[in-house]
């Protein structure tokens, strides 16, 4: 995991939220924003036990350069990642209409 991934938490009270990685701290910890109520300015420290990264969308979402760290480049990157996300399902619910 590096700075710039995107994650979901699976633990604690940000449970189901995605977020960026701001700082790896080490092997156990890294710092996490989501640009709304976690701020880049103050990120949550969290285990790397309780994060999992995200795959399973554009790698040119995926890819966020670490001095683009802001508030605003981390919400456009979190909206870009769900607003995929919804027309991938969108249209798996469209084929399994046919």
């Amino acid at each position: 995991m590096k700075s710039g991934d995107l994650v979901i938490s699976l633990a604690g009270r940000d449970k189901g939220r995605i977020l960026v990685v701001t700082q790896v701290v080490d092997d156990a910890f890294v710092n996490v924003a989501d640009g709304k109520v976690r701020r880049a300015e103050k990120p949550k420290l969290k285990k790397t036990k309780h994060i999992r990264p995200v795959t399973d969308c554009d790698k040119r979402i995926l890819e966020l350069p670490v001095e683009k760290l802001t508030n605003r480049c981390i919400r456009e990157k979190i909206s870009a990642y769900t607003e995929s996300k919804d027309k991938t399902a969108d249209v798996i619910q469209a084929k399994e209409k046919e």
